[in-house]
């Protein structure tokens, strides 16, 4: 239950309790400015980053597949490298889309995503599925290890767990996940 804790007191840390995007004191907040100033320093002291993505580029089996760094798009509060499930031969027969690591700079905490396409579009997936893919997130973790050493991977189950009183643009009236909150905010 800890883990609880200490999601529920970064999420508190950054996030006004009860206040819509809409809100006049919104971006008042002290919640709010306490995020803006993690994620523009995150955006600056960036070393840790630098050398996670030139580790990762050693784990690639296939270079030339598609990367991107998403970090800080729209004010994100992670650093956030999409690639291309092929880079680390995943089969890409199974509809995967894209493998993305996520290290947030507001918590101590980094997270995986598997997103694959499904008859209604993309769908998220936090798990592994086989020993291949479980075998790429080990390789990760251990180089998330090496660049922040402080960072431990978001366990499973704490992902979709919904924040009631914290609002985002697109979640105004059923809260805001954990994932969001730690790792895609784009409401910065």
């Amino acid at each position: 239950m800890s883990v609880i804790k200490d999601v529920n007191r970064c999420v508190y840390r950054f996030y006004p309790k009860n206040l819509s995007l809409y809100d006049e004191g919104y971006y008042k907040s002290q919640e709010y400015l306490d995020r803006r100033a993690m994620v523009d320093e995150a955006f600056h002291q960036n070393a840790g980053w630098i050398s996670f993505k030139a580790l990762i580029e050693e784990i690639m089996i296939d270079r030339s597949s598609p990367k991107a760094d998403y970090s800080f798009g729209g004010g994100m509060t992670s650093y956030h490298l999409s690639i291309d499930p092929k880079a680390f031969g995943l089969d890409s027969e199974r509809n995967m889309l894209v493998f993305t690591v996520l290290i947030s700079v507001i918590s101590d905490f980094w997270a995986f995503r598997f997103m694959e396409k499904t008859s209604d579009g993309w769908s998220a997936r936090y798990t592994t599925k086989n020993e291949t893919e479980e075998a790429l997130v080990r390789a990760v973790s251990g180089l998330v290890k090496k660049c922040f050493p402080e960072h431990e991977k978001l366990p499973e189950g704490i992902h979709q767990l919904t924040v009631n009183d914290v609002y985002m643009r697109y979640a105004e009236e059923s809260g805001a996940t954990v994932f969001e909150l730690l790792f895609t905010d784009h409401d910065n």
